[in-house]
């Protein structure tokens, strides 16, 4: 499976998302922001992809903490948990190969 250009553009629109706005420009506001980020949870199956994570850029690198607990992927689904590259991402997109039958 090969993305476009379109989709691998998608995968890159940064977040709007505020609790990670507060600690973007840390390092020129003084101290760090006390952040928490938890991925719990989630449960990803038949064929599913679940992507709960920043892809390209780790927009989590700023996060005090961060909990991944209780997610779960069955059947021939994927899920990703912890920031990730792009390049992973095709790579998990490229090994998951042809649907098999019975699975819509």
């Amino acid at each position: 499976m090969s993305l476009t250009n379109d989709e691998i553009n998608l995968l890159l629109v940064p977040t709007k998302h505020p609790a990670l706005k507060l600690t973007e420009n840390a390092e020129r506001r003084g101290p760090r922001l006390e952040t928490n980020r938890t991925v719990r949870d989630n449960e990803a199956s038949q064929y599913a992809l679940q992507v709960n994570t920043p892809v390209g850029q780790d927009l989590w690198e700023e996060v005090s903490t961060v909990k991944i607990e209780r997610n779960r992927a069955t059947g021939h689904a994927s899920q990703l948990n912890y920031p990730t590259s792009l390049e992973a991402l095709i790579a998990v997109l490229e090994g998951r190969g042809p649907r098999p039958p019975g699975i819509a």
